[in-house]
């Protein structure tokens, strides 16, 4: 129990992380309709806890088919994507899995503290959260999660879009 204790204290620290932003824009979503998909391999204890990358992929995608939001499977250079990692230990007592969806795009800039040219990575949007539980539906804990976050990306895509009266 003590080993699960710290793998889940890990795995909060590399959560808080990732849930950091580096400036609040207002209505980042805005403007942009298609968008590619990727889904991060999986990590090793994800096939014991029921994980595949199709239900990943599919338990975002559900919710998105329902919205004016495209997404492009096949050619996705140039456009912003969306970036599921689901990363899994399967223990004694049970799964832990970090599940991340977020909105990233690639666009040239120059840092003006060096002048240099760089192609930076600019999230968009993201949520992250912890599933723990019992092996046997732990794959429905984390399909539930990512249909929550994909209503939560289609609610801000929506209001990033309204039609202007």
């Amino acid at each position: 129990m003590r080993g699960l204790v710290k793998i889940v204290m890990a795995l909060v620290a590399v959560l808080s992380a990732a849930n950091v932003h580096a400036a609040e824009v207002d209505r980042p979503l805005q403007g942009m309709s298609t968008f590619g998909l990727v889904v991060e391999g999986l990590t090793p204890g994800s096939a014991a806890c029921g994980l595949t990358e199709n239900l990943i992929r599919d338990s975002f995608l559900y919710p998105v088919s329902f919205s004016r939001v495209r997404i492009d499977l096949n050619d996705s250079a140039g456009l912003p994507f969306i970036y599921m990692n689901v990363g899994t230990i399967n223990t004694d007592n049970g799964c832990v899995s970090i599940v991340i969806a977020s909105v990233f795009y690639f666009q040239s800039t120059t840092l003006s503290i060096s002048n240099k040219s760089i192609n930076a990575e600019i999230r968009l949007w993201n949520r992250g959260g912890l599933e723990i539980g019992p092996t046997y539906s732990h794959a429905q804990q984390v399909r539930v999660r990512l249909e929550d976050y994909s209503k939560a990306f289609v609610t801000e895509w929506n209001l990033a879009n309204k039609p202007s009266r």
